[in-house]
């Protein structure tokens, strides 16, 4: 689960593209923010496609509503759906202003005894997509 990484790399590789299922939050204080919600990722459309039904109600294809297996209600609507997807679009520049705000702080706490900030990447990572 990579709730916190979107937009970082491993190993030269995005995050949730190592494993084999990935899951982001899209929650208010995230870099991509849908008010709530989030993204699953997979190697197996199968994958994909069975989570999608099961966030949906699992509800059986037809014009009946019913079930034949346990689902939730985890639909995002198309319009924060939307909101993200416009914000991926500048995922890159999202992650550089971030990385740039914590190298200010560490700059400005450098001489302060007994404050460590996370460790940071060097500016020069390299952007997805």
């Amino acid at each position: 689960m990579l709730p916190e990484a979107l937009g970082a790399t491993y190993q030269g590789r995005p995050v949730g593209s190592i494993a084999q299922v990935g899951v982001f939050s899209f929650n208010g204080n995230k870099i991509i923010t849908t008010t709530g919600g989030g993204m699953l990722v997979a190697h197996k459309k199968e994958w994909v496609d069975k989570a999608r039904f099961w966030s949906t109600q699992a509800r059986d294809p037809g014009i009946a509503y019913e079930h034949s297996e346990i689902g939730n209600n985890y639909r995002m609507s198309n319009i924060l759906a939307g909101v993200g997807r416009g914000q991926l679009l500048v995922l890159n520049e999202r992650v550089a202003r971030r990385r740039e705000i914590a190298f200010k702080y560490r700059d400005a706490f450098a001489n302060l005894l007994g404050i460590e900030l996370m460790p940071q990447l060097g500016m020069d990572f390299t952007p997805i997509g």
